[in-house]
């Protein structure tokens, strides 16, 4: 097993956890994602909605890596992402388990946002690596489609949550404040989980994603030269204060240690990414908050995982409930990193 293969197989047995058949049991509806929508290699693209109450939505964008030259966009190479939704299915644990009464989503309309474009839902081009390799970096126009179903049929919500896993974490921000945007009335929490050591983006600016954010007013400033997906957090707390922004983190996590890796990074401990990145978002965005917990388990919400993980006696899912409901929370776990 060559390094550079150790992240496609962590990916894929992810998405071997997280797609058990659930719409076969009636639970979740497949939309089409329609014109100017597809994943990497060209293949369709489309979303889950699990219809619940019309007051309370939530979105999740699912992870599955990234891609930035030939040898980790090319399938017949070392790929570090996934490129094809096909045969994938909705999710049917942790945030998804709606017969759980600890569920604090249980009653919520959730749209389940699939990745399949190496671009972290960002991208706005397609680039050409090789001959007959041409990468359709369109994930913010598949992201766009299911925001359309949501604005067509979620019209005043009371309570909006935004939340990725992995390369769904990274923009889950930028997705927090359009749909702030969208519902002015609405309380807005955003949950970024198992991706907040990373700080440089290094590839956004090759995928487009610069770009695309800059025809936002809010992201005009950003330096295409060197963007950082702290300045995501901190652009969006300044912008819409009212949007409770936060993050879960496994303080090893074994996948954004072997990203750190593969990225060049000089100094490859998470924790130490994490005290980091946590620190300074903490002194951006007073109201930020982050939930860290031992191991190197990578991401959680929509994981078995979710309703036994518990740090300093407050478990994940009762301090996430609180998230939602606007009560007060602390940071849970900041021991752990290395500040």
């Amino acid at each position: 097993m060559t390094r550079n293969s150790i992240p496609i197989i962590a990916i894929l047995a992810f998405v071997l956890i997280v797609t058990t058949d659930a719409f076969a049991k009636g639970l979740w509806e497949r939309i089409d994602g329609g014109p100017g929508t597809s994943c990497a290699l060209g293949t369709p693209f489309f979303f889950w909605v699990h219809r619940g109450s019309s007051d309370r939505l939530a979105v999740y964008l699912r992870g599955g890596g990234a891609c930035w030259n030939r040898n980790t966009c090319d399938p017949k190479r070392q790929p570090s992402y996934v490129w094809s939704i096909d045969g994938v299915s909705a999710p049917a644990h942790g945030l998804a388990q709606f017969d759980n009464p600890a569920n604090p989503v249980r009653d919520y309309t959730m749209v389940y946002v699939p990745y399949c474009t190496g671009d972290l839902h960002l991208g706005t081009i397609d680039v050409t690596y090789a001959e007959n390799l041409t990468i359709r970096h369109r994930g913010r126009a598949n992201v766009d489609a299911a925001l359309g179903w949501i604005y067509q049929n979620i019209t005043a919500p009371e309570v909006v949550l935004v939340a990725g896993g992995s390369a769904g974490a990274l923009p889950s921000p930028v997705y927090a404040l359009e749909v702030a945007r969208r519902y002015s009335d609405a309380r807005v929490v955003q949950i970024g989980d198992g991706a907040g050591a990373f700080r440089r983006a290094m590839s956004l600016t090759q995928w487009g994603g610069v770009d695309g954010l800059k025809r936002d007013p809010a992201f005009e400033s950003m330096d295409s030269a060197s963007p950082s997906y702290l300045e995501l957090y901190e652009i969006v707390g300044r912008t819409m204060p009212r949007v409770q922004l936060a993050q879960i983190n496994s303080a090893d996590d074994s996948v954004q240690r072997h990203y750190l890796n593969l990225r060049g990074s000089a100094d490859t401990r998470v924790a130490a990414w994490l005290g980091r990145n946590m620190a300074q978002l903490r002194r951006l965005i007073p109201g930020f908050r982050s939930y860290s917990v031992p191991g190197t388990m990578h991401t959680v919400l929509v994981r078995p995982q979710f309703y036994a993980t518990s740090f300093g006696n407050l478990p994940l899912h009762e301090w996430v409930a609180d998230l939602l409901n606007g009560n007060a929370v602390t940071d849970i776990g900041r021991e752990l990193l290395i500040e």
